[in-house]
């Protein structure tokens, strides 16, 4: 956990930032998740 909130601090976030994410995946399948980021180049 430790670790975990070094990171969100490197990175300027917070742990209500990890929520809102969560609240806005809720419901959403892990494959049209993935979808929606768009195609990865190769």
């Amino acid at each position: 956990m430790y670790h975990l909130l070094v990171l969100l601090t490197f990175y300027g976030m917070g742990i209500e930032d990890v929520s809102q994410e969560m609240r806005r995946r809720e419901g959403i399948s892990g494959i049209d998740e993935k979808n929606s980021r768009g195609a990865k180049k190769q």
